[in-house]
């Protein structure tokens, strides 16, 4: 059976991010990552993991402990060339952006090779919609000479989705990735544009492995771009694609995937996705 969290969207009264905080163990090599969550808009999950942690340290100033501070040094050290994340957000009306704009700061302190930006996207409208940035908070990964790839987060890249952060930032940073020749083959010869949306929530832990995957493809193909899509912060997005569980990857605006798929299903959806109207 594909990896995939059931869940059903409840809106429930504001508490702040010191009254609830998200334990995750995360995939890959990761244990430990703590990320604190403020959390407005809650799932009802079913299948996914979440505790409550009402005796955690304090995280108001700080969203990584020392431990895990070493551990994202250590992690980030592989990366060989630069890596600029360049952050979208605003001081008003935007639930998650200063939370966001925290993580990235503190992603990119643990780095000499990476660089944060962040912009108004009201003052930076223009930049916003150079990138295809359209909502926030939003994150575009870029690469030596601000190339590129096509890597966006849309919403907080907390939980399990913090994994997702640092595999785009060792994937531009490295240059390294994997995929098969079958989809490399592919790609190579795509001639329109492809737009791929995984929806995911940072309780889900098999989401980032469809957002890692999709995040591959845009960096192995100049005609994609892939965004994670935080789904409870977007409910407009998960009610015009019809997210019902996640991870959910829509390929342009009429096909989808749900679950974790391999990388040889994936392509036989973006196959349909690209063939002429």
């Amino acid at each position: 059976m594909l990896g995939k969290c059931n869940y059903n969207y409840k809106r429930l009264s504001p508490v702040t991010s010191n009254e609830f905080l998200l334990e995750t163990a995360l995939f890959s090599g990761y244990d430990g990552l703590w990320l604190a969550q403020p959390v407005t808009d809650w799932l009802h999950l079913t299948g996914c993991k979440v505790r409550s942690l009402e005796d955690k340290d304090d995280f108001s100033m700080s969203l990584m402990d020392q431990d895990t501070q070493i551990q994202v040094r250590n992690l980030l050290a592989a990366i060989q060339s630069p890596v600029k994340l360049r952050v979208f957000t605003q001081e008003y009306e935007c639930a998650y952006c200063k939370e966001t704009r925290q993580i990235a700061e503190e992603v990119a302190a643990l780095s000499d090779q990476v660089a944060i930006e962040v912009h108004d996207f009201v003052d930076g409208s223009e930049l916003a919609a150079s990138l295809g940035v359209d909502k926030i908070p939003a994150i575009a990964v870029l690469g030596v000479g601000d190339m590129d790839y096509g890597i966006r987060f849309f919403g907080i890249p907390s939980g399990y989705e913090f994994t997702s952060l640092l595999e785009a930032l060792l994937m531009v940073g490295t240059g390294s990735f994997e995929l098969e020749n079958n989809t490399l083959s592919f790609l190579d010869n795509l001639e329109q544009p492809l737009h791929l949306q995984v929806f995911v929530t940072p309780t889900c832990p098999y989401c980032p492995r469809a957002v890692v995957l999709a995040h591959q493809l845009a960096m192995a193909s100049d005609k994609i771009t892939a965004d994670m899509v935080e789904v409870t912060e977007f409910p407009h997005l998960g009610q015009r694609y019809h997210v019902m569980g996640v991870p959910r990857t829509v390929i342009g605006e009429h096909t989808y995937v749900e679950g974790a798929v391999p990388e040889a299903m994936l392509l036989e959806k973006i196959k349909v996705a690209a063939r002429p109207a």
